[in-house]
């Protein structure tokens, strides 16, 4: 292989990227996901809506009480998704618009990679509504669709991402 070195010069032209971009306001399209937006904000008490908020346990849900009134708890609505195209399908959107917008406000055209949480439980990454959703940007979508996206399936490859990049400040 290559000596430490140069292995470390590679690594050092990595730009990570980093964005709180998911704790912005969800944008909503379409009656039933205004309406889902109308369920999810009275059960959540809040008018603002969060990426964060609905691309997690919490919020698959609510979708899934919104899709199929069945009240489980996060962990179980995840095990349950793939039991409802309806739910999944949307999921899957909603998770691709946050992936979709943070692509196009930081202009991340390296690539995007997924770590940890929803991407390793909930197969939204391989659903086509996903890549639908993702490309759906007329006006930019030539920067999209060459754009790797990657998913870490290690569910430590967040953390070990944010000690490479403590490593790469630190080195000489």
């Amino acid at each position: 292989g290559r000596p430490a070195a140069t292995r470390l010069e590679a690594l050092r032209r990595v730009r990570v990227l980093s964005s709180e971009g998911s704790h912005a306001e969800m944008p909503f399209v379409g009656e039933e996901e205004r309406a889902f937006a109308a369920f999810a904000a009275k059960r959540m008490g809040t008018q603002r809506l969060s990426g964060d908020a609905l691309v997690s346990g919490p919020g698959l849900a609510l979708l899934l009480a919104f899709h199929s009134e069945l009240e489980l708890p996060p962990h179980k609505a995840a095990q349950q998704a793939a039991q409802h195209p309806p739910v999944l399908s949307c999921f899957a959107r909603f998770y691709a618009r946050l992936c979709r917008n943070y692509v196009l406000h930081t202009l991340a055209l390296g690539g995007l990679y997924l770590t940890g949480g929803m991407a390793l439980r909930v197969p939204v990454l391989t659903h086509p509504a996903f890549a639908e959703e993702f490309l759906a940007c007329p006006a930019q979508r030539h920067l999209l669709e060459g754009l790797p996206i990657r998913h870490m399936t290690n569910p430590q490859a967040g953390l070990w991402g944010a000690a490479l990049y403590g490593l790469l400040r630190s080195a000489p």
